[in-house]
């Protein structure tokens, strides 16, 4: 049961990051770049 544990915390854990990553790398792309403005 411990080890499931473990396995089950780990993998949220790597799912968070994936998610937090996916996000801020959405977030910049899609940041509006406008050479208009300089």
């Amino acid at each position: 049961c411990v080890d499931a544990y473990l396995a089950l915390a780990a993998a949220i854990v790597t799912v968070r990051a994936l998610c937090r990553a996916a996000w801020r790398l959405y977030r910049w792309d899609t940041r509006p770049k406008s050479p208009r403005i300089r």
